[in-house]
């Protein structure tokens, strides 16, 4: 979902391994 994601990012805003969890 959206807010998961975004919790996802801002707790790991280097971590540029959020593009897979969003795919």
């Amino acid at each position: 979902s959206l807010p998961e994601i975004l919790i996802y990012f801002i707790e790991n805003p280097r971590n540029q391994d959020y593009i897979n969890y969003i795919d």
